[in-house]
Formats: C-alpha cells, structure tokens, sequence
C-alpha cells in the first residue's frame, strides 16, 4: 500500500470527519466535539484521506459503544521521529463501555471484542481498527489504547502519525478584520465546546465571555458590552431557545446564533422559534466554516473570506450562460450565502427546504439547475435525484449539483451513484461554483453531459469515464492513477466482505460492500456496483 503526499489542512481533515459522524452521534443523544491544542501546525503534507479513514474507523468504534455522554477529538503536537517531520498526536476519547485493560491489545486484530457479550449487544470491531493500525505504521506512527474498564468513563484512543512540513497557510481561522474587537458572549454545558468556539471566535479577532448554563449568561448580559451571543440547544434547565427568548426580551436586536444537533428547518418548527429572536443555526458538531458564515450573516458585515471570493466573480457569467437555477437547501445561513453568490454571477434561484419541495417546484415549472444540499429533513438530495430520474426524461429534467460538506472522498460517489451530474463542496468555494456552472448544459443543448456511449452495456461505461477525466482537467495520468487505485483496493474490499460474512459481521459486510459500490460507480463499473449494493442491502437486513 503507498501512501499519497499531498499537502493538507488539519483543521479540515478532523471537520470532515466529525461532519459525517455527527448525525449518527446525534440520533443516540451523544454529544461530538473536537480540539486542536494551540501550537499544534494544522497543515502538513502526507495522506490525508488514510488519516481521515484513522479518525473514522475511530469515530464509528466510539458511537457503537457509546450510549450517553460524549465523544472528543483531540490534536496536537509529538516528538517526531524523522528530522524535518511534523509529528502529530491525536486522541478519540469516549465516555462509553470501557475496555478491560488485559483485552485492549486484541481489539486490533481482525474482527476481535473485548468479550461475547459485548459482541452479543454492540457487534464487532470489524477490520476497522487493525486497519487503523497498519495505517498509522504506514505513516511512521502507532495506535493504542487506554481504558480504566469502567462503564462511563469510556476509553481512549492514541494515535501518533508523521507528515511533512508545508508552506501552506491554514485559512479556516485567519483574523477577520469585520469580527475584530466584538465581544460574543459563548454558552454550552460542554466544556470541551466552550473551548473550540472560544478558539475559534478569538482566532477572528473577537473578544469572548464563556459561561456554562443561563443563570451566568443573563448575568454576563447586564454586565458589559455584548455584541453577540453564541447559544447551544440542548443544556440543563433552560435550553438555547428558550435561553434566547430571554435575552431577546433584555437586549433587543442582539445577534444570536443557535448551536444544534439538529437542522434549523427542526429548529424553526418548535412554537418558541418566532419569540427567540435567532437570526442563525448551525448544525453541531461545530465547525470553523459554518460558524463563521452565521456569525457574519447575523451580524450583517461581509465577512473577510467572502469579500475576498466575490473579488474574483465572474459577474458577466448569466448573460453569457443563462440558466434557471433552483437552489434546495434547508439552512438559512447557507442559502443566503449561496443566492449572494449567485446573484454576484448575474444569476436569479428560487429557493426550496427539502428534496420534496424541490419535485413540487419542478411540476410547477422547467429548471436547467438544481443546487441541492444533499442531508435535508422529510426528502434528502440523494432520494429527491432518484425521483427526478425517474419521473422525468432526460431532455426535461435539470442538470444536478451537490452541495455536501467537504469530508471523505466517498461522499461524491455516493452523489454520482445517484444520479447527481456534478459536485461542489461546503463552504462553497466561488472558483469551484463556477466551474459547475460552466459545466451545466443549458436546455435544449446537444451537449447534455449523459450522451450514451456505445459500450455503456459493457463491463465499464467509458462515458463516466470521460466525464472523470473532464472533471480532472483532462489530466490522463491522474485517472489511470485512480484506476490503478482501484484495480488495486477491489480485491480488498472482497476478501473483507468475505471475512465479514464468515464471521457473521453484518457491519463490516455493510461497510466493504458500501466502499465496493461506490468505488465502482465511479469508475462506470455498473454491474459490480449493482451486485454491491445488493450485498449492502442484504447486510442491513441482517
């Protein structure tokens, strides 16, 4: 196995991944939180979709056997080995069952479990953590474990990786001149999330005051100057809305931000929304990106990054590539940001919550776009392209961007595996959104972007090859690289499904048949993706 050398963001990598755990987390009440330890570089070059496949394999272990509480990531600095290396220390730590300390070393051999009746109840670790393992030695590092074998105070999990310096300079937290010297007032039970947005607020320039629950909040509030407040949902006693409602009624027009588990489409539903005077949600775990666009949206500045974006719009991009665009996204925050954008293109969208109000929109009238989130409530962007494919020919149904937060690779498969046409990843970036656009047919034109190749009936369609090379820049190299990959990590996957079906692991059976799938939709290989999925379909059944 070779490992890539790219340079990456460290900041990204972790958010990705506690960005696909977090809705999984949520659904058990767990709270999902991480932490980088100041001092810590946050970019490097190495491999950093290998890292990511750590942190996951982690992440997934720590909500299996995780019933309350909560689950930290952790980052900081090690002794490297190497002169010239960064060394990285990161730690996944839960509040789960525990792990007795005489079983923790077997926990990275090939499906293993700390005991029968853990195994019973929660299922086995899978491939998972031996594969973490060989990982981390791949990148000069190790994995291990510490637990005090007590149900609550859960485990912790050790890894240690190398990568190597970069000029690269991380953006996420760059000092934003508009934010600079505001005083944001921080309230969450969470101690470890009052940290991150303390970090994070303060990286911006904005000063904070932190309190863990209400009663301190109100206080803070008649104390001094406050310019923003910054709430969690979920905390004892008084929650976030109604927590706003009372700092509405004392300082009207105050800016406040909702932290919550779930959408704000959930949020708004709830009878106490109209008085809470929220001007933004954003959907925990928290990340950098997304509090950074609600913090600028309800404090009505232009945020540095955006100014900076919309510098390089191309504003005459409608009237040479008109288009009727449909944008379906159920947060607020994020649809302002994305109709701004738009609208700096020269372009007009309606707008839609959800994938069922999206099929509604396109009965009423004709669309040559659809922007659609892709993890919306009652429809998602996965089922709502299903229903379009179906319902509409190909010459009368739009061309179909995701909009997905940017995590592991294999979210775009799963967007293309749908039907999707093309992808862009939030927080949207404008060059990326342009080049979309650019790349969407205009009705009526010859150049649909799904003409059907002759060998589309093969064993591969090259014309989902072609689309990849396109999407590549052309770049030949590149993909017989990806095919390569491919070719290479196939035989893998099967040989997992198979020791997963051989030892009776529904879960490893689903996630090997998963990856097997979407890798092979990517590639055009529609029989072996359609003999996947039925495999994954058949382990989720059990």
């Amino acid at each position: 196995m070779e490992l890539e050398r790219a340079p990456f963001d460290l900041r990204a990598c972790i958010e990705s991944v506690v960005d696909l755990i977090g809705p999984v987390a949520a659904k058990k009440g767990l709270e999902v939180a991480y932490d980088i330890e100041p001092g810590t570089p946050e970019t490097a070059v190495g491999d950093v979709s290998r890292l990511r496949q750590i942190l996951l394999n982690l992440l997934n272990n720590a909500v299996k056997f995780t019933e309350t509480g909560e689950i930290v990531v952790t980052a900081g600095a090690s002794t490297s080995t190497r002169p010239g290396s960064i060394g990285y220390h990161l730690t996944v730590r839960d509040t789960g069952i525990g792990i007795p300390s005489d079983r923790a070393d077997r926990l990275f051999e090939s499906f293993s479990q700390a005991d029968v009746s853990t195994s019973r109840r929660y299922g086995g670790t899978g491939l998972g953590l031996a594969i973490s393992r060989r990982l981390a030695e791949l990148m000069d590092g190790t994995i291990w474990v510490e637990s005090a074998g007590v149900p609550g105070q859960g485990s912790t999990f050790h890894v240690t990786v190398e990568a190597g310096p970069t000029q690269m300079t991380p953006t996420a937290l760059r000092r934003d001149g508009s934010f600079a010297d505001r005083r944001a007032l921080i309230v969450d039970d969470n101690e470890t999330n009052r940290r991150l947005m303390t970090a994070i607020l303060g990286a911006w320039g904005m000063q904070t005051v932190v309190t863990p629950g209400s009663e301190e909040a109100l206080t803070a509030l008649e104390d001094g100057r406050i310019d923003l407040a910054v709430l969690d949902m979920l905390m004892p006693g008084m929650d976030g809305l109604d927590l706003a409602a009372a700092i509405h009624q004392r300082a009207p027009g105050l800016p406040i931000v909702l932290a919550s588990s779930v959408s704000q489409h959930d949020v708004a539903a709830d009878p106490r929304w109209p008085a809470s005077g929220i001007g933004a949600v954003v959907t925990k775990p928290i990340k950098a990106s997304p509090l950074h666009a609600a913090v600028a949206t309800v404090l009505g500045t232009t945020s540095d990054d955006v100014a900076e974006a919309t510098s390089a719009l191309d504003e005459g991009l409608a009237s040479r590539h008109p288009l009727r665009i449909l944008l379906a996204e159920d947060n607020v925050v994020n649809q302002k940001l994305a109709i701004r954008l738009l609208e700096k293109l020269g372009y007009r969208a309606d707008i839609v919550a959800n994938g069922l109000e999206a099929l509604e929109a396109l009965e009423r009238q004709t669309y040559d776009l659809l922007l659609s989130d892709v993890q919306m409530p009652e429809m998602d962007g996965l089922e709502a392209t299903r229903q379009i494919l179906g319902r509409w020919p190909e010459g009368e149904r739009p061309w179909i961007i995701a909009m997905t937060a940017e995590a592991m690779s294999g979210d775009r498969e799963r967007c293309l595996e749908a039907g999707m046409n093309d992808y862009v990843a939030k927080p949207i970036r404008v060059d990326e959104l342009v080049a979309a656009i650019k790349r969407t047919p205009r009705r009526g034109s010859s150049d649909s972007g799904q003409e059907a190749d002759p060998q589309t009936n093969g064993p591969v369609d090259e014309s989902v090859l072609a689309r990849l090379a396109d999407g590549t820049g052309g770049d030949a190299g590149f993909v017989s690289e990806l095919i390569e990959q491919f070719v290479s990590d196939t035989p893998a996957l099967v040989v997992a499904a198979r020791a997963g079906l051989d030892a009776g692991d529904a879960d490893e059976v689903r996630r090997a048949a998963h990856t097997l799938k979407s890798n092979a939709a990517t590639f055009g290989a529609h029989q072996l993706a359609g003999r996947s999925r039925e495999l994954e379909d058949a382990a989720k059944r059990g």
